[in-house]
């Protein structure tokens, strides 16, 4: 072998982004290495097939209702913001491209959702 295969020939795998870290009284965060975020939920990619699928029924009804559920999360996935729960439960949205955060749901990512933008009105 030549140093830079894994076991049985195959590559070693990619780094993990995501790391679980303590803080001093011992409650659990998670690091990105490559983005350089924080965060107090536990990311997808370390979940279990459980976890997620836990995390998805808890998502709110207009996320779990969409029209096409498929089409919503190859929507999210094309798209910068990803949305996040703060330490008290509360939901804000993060740009991991332009490193910009918002308590404000994006226009964007409503529209990934299939969620309508506001109230509708009666004719």
């Amino acid at each position: 072998m030549n140093g830079v295969a894994g076991p049985y020939g195959h590559p070693p795998p990619a780094p993990v982004a995501w790391q679980e870290a303590r803080t001093p009284d011992g409650r659990s965060y998670y690091y990105n290495s490559i983005t350089k975020v924080t965060q107090w939920t536990k990311p997808e990619d370390l979940m279990g097939p459980a976890e997620v699928s836990k995390s998805k029924l808890a998502l709110p009804s207009s996320r779990r209702l969409a029209a096409n559920p498929h089409a919503s999360q190859r929507a999210l996935a094309n798209q910068p913001w990803k949305e996040y729960t703060a330490e008290g439960g509360r939901k804000y949205w993060y740009n991991t491209e332009t490193k910009q955060s918002s308590w404000e749901m994006p226009e964007v990512y409503r529209q990934a959702l299939g969620v309508p933008s506001g109230p509708s009105t009666p004719a």
